[in-house]
């Protein structure tokens, strides 16, 4: 019969938490992901033939927007944008 003391045996069970942690996957929710960008890029474009590329772009635009310009300062915000391109 084997004698394991109190701290090998604290040891024996963190190394098997450790092993028993580290097996296990994350869910793999990168073709997920993809599916939503496709359907959101679909939708987007539909939108976007409907009623024009800026009103597309204002309807799937955070409230942050930056949008940067040439030879001037960027556009900072979703009503700045929709403001500029009216």
């Amino acid at each position: 019969m084997i004698n394991l003391s109190t701290k090998s045996m604290k040891k024996l069970i963190a190394v098997a938490f450790l092993f028993v942690s580290c097996n296990n996957q994350p869910n793999n929710i990168s073709k997920q992901a993809a599916a939503d960008i496709i359907k959101a890029d679909k939708e987007m474009s539909d939108h976007a033939v409907k009623e024009g590329f800026h009103k597309a772009l204002l309807l799937y635009a955070d409230d942050s927007v930056v949008k940067p310009q040439e030879a001037e300062l960027p556009v900072i915000g979703k009503t700045a944008l929709e403001k500029k391109w009216q």
